[in-house]
């Protein structure tokens, strides 16, 4: 009876000589190797060429869905654009508070050092930073605004933060941005956007 032994990888020297013996295969033999590896050389450039562009592209849609709105029509009108009005509202808010409390009010500081935050997290374009001091910012002005004698100003910029955050509840940011990072994460995407810088983007929340 015959014995089949298992197939083993050659390593090392046995390696060597297969190699000698690739060199002295017949020339069609050979050419057929060279256009296997051609058409696996091509097939990854594809992948990681094309594939590449595409997540990138996709990726910079996120962000800018944040940034400036995703679609040119409606550009201006976007998440940041939302926060940097509802930011102005604040802290005109805080400067009416000044005039009638007094800038040593503890309503007052607070509501100016949340001012602060917002514009800080806002410069530094990280959408979850913004969230955070957006949320600090309005429980500020709240607390601030029932002390604040009301006049017609002080009314239409209340009304104008809250209206703000109304809008900014609405956004589609995190819809955009969880869409994008599912398909990231995904098998060979996250291969692919390692090498072209096409990570997670951050979620506003």
């Amino acid at each position: 009876m015959e014995v089949y032994l298992p197939y083993e990888t050659p390593t090392g020297p046995q390696l060597e000589v297969l190699g000698e013996v690739e060199t002295k295969l017949p020339q069609p033999v050979q050419r057929r190797a060279t256009a296997w590896v051609l058409t696996v050389a091509v097939a990854l450039a594809a992948v990681f060429g094309l594939g590449g562009m595409k997540l990138q592209s996709a990726h910079r849609a996120a962000v800018k869905e944040f940034t400036t709105g995703a679609h040119e029509e409606y550009e201006g009108f976007s998440l940041s654009s939302d926060l940097n009005e509802r930011l102005e509202a604040g802290a005109t808010l805080a400067k009416i508070g000044k005039q009638q409390l007094g800038e040593t009010n503890a309503f007052v500081s607070e509501a100016f050092a949340q001012v602060g935050a917002l514009k800080e997290a806002l410069a530094s374009g990280s959408p979850a930073a913004c969230y955070r001091a957006n949320t600090a910012l309005g429980k500020a002005v709240e607390a601030l605004y029932p002390n604040l004698q009301e006049n017609d100003t002080a009314k239409a910029q209340w009304e104008e933060f809250k209206s703000r955050q109304y809008t900014i509840d609405l956004s589609a940011y995190n819809t955009v941005a969880e869409q994008y990072n599912d398909r990231a994460a995904a098998f060979p995407a996250n291969l692919i956007g390692a090498v072209w810088g096409a990570t997670e983007v951050e979620r506003f929340a």
